[in-house]
């Protein structure tokens, strides 16, 4: 992204490519985001990424002792990648869960 915005500054500068600018940023911009949305489209296909974020809190005062997030990833399945039952989509779902949380504990009992 950076080095686009970098070629279309520099085509930006000169009168003589100034048009071709904000095609350029167009294009670039529609092939980045279809990129990436393919990208994680697969992931999340494969291996059903789960995100869960800890606090551990005071019971009294409600003060944060501890804070951290994780993601987790099951193992990939390419065979899950244009169909996927609701057996297989929990036990993915399950697995990433399972990871992400055992990551958290060993983070906590660290501290």
């Amino acid at each position: 992204m950076v080095t686009t915005l970098a070629i279309t500054g520099v085509l930006y500068a000169h009168v003589a490519t100034r048009p071709l600018a904000g095609v350029y940023l167009v294009q670039e911009s529609v092939e980045e985001f279809s990129e990436g949305y393919a990208g994680f489209w697969l992931l999340n296909r494969m291996s059903r990424p789960v995100r869960i974020e800890a606090d551990l809190v005071d019971g009294k005062t409600g003060a944060v002792l501890w804070h951290d997030s994780e993601t987790g990833l099951a193992d990939r399945h390419w065979n899950h990648l244009w169909h996927m039952g609701d057996a297989a989509r929990d036990s993915l779902l399950t697995d990433s869960t399972d990871k992400t949380v055992k990551d958290l504990v060993e983070e906590l009992e660290g501290h």
